[in-house]
């Protein structure tokens, strides 16, 4: 009976769900981006060039009747890029009724981070916190924003 009174008493506390994440890298460092930004991720092939784009900006694609932009994550993180730009991936993202393509070198995992694994982080202007402070997990709002005017868009 005591057990069964002390067991009513106990109310479930809910589990926090974490958040999660696809791990990519990018030459030899790995970074993180949340799913729920993440529309789908294609094998990267080639990109068609846009006269007079910036160099960010690798080229369009494609994509079921629409072209999408695809940027070189590698020239926005100020990382050494990759020397095969035939290879790869592209993590199409959501951002304000958009697709926009990121360009990475290879697909790692998904994981889910806690919402206590994440720690505040000021390496990076992209980044939101470290995953187990190691991961840099990207904020692609920021990223995309910083990138694209609203005119642009």
């Amino acid at each position: 009976q005591r057990a069964l009174q002390l067991a009513s008493q106990t109310s479930a506390l809910p589990v926090s769900p974490g958040q999660l994440v696809i791990v990519f890298r990018m030459d030899r460092e790995r970074y993180a981006i949340e799913l729920t930004k993440l529309a789908e991720v294609l094998p990267f092939k080639r990109c068609t060039p846009v006269p007079g784009a910036p160099p960010r900006l690798l080229g369009v694609i494609n994509l079921r009747g629409e072209l999408h932009g695809v940027l070189d994550l590698s020239q926005l993180l100020a990382i050494p890029s990759n020397e095969s730009t035939d290879s790869g991936f592209i993590l199409v993202l959501r951002h304000s009724d958009r697709r926009v393509g990121l360009r990475v070198d290879s697909i790692e995992d998904l994981n889910e981070i806690r919402p206590g694994e994440l720690t505040v982080s000021t390496s990076g202007k992209y980044v939101k916190g470290l995953a187990s402070g190691t991961l840099p997990l990207l904020d692609a709002d920021k990223l995309l924003g910083d990138v694209f005017s609203k005119e642009e868009l």
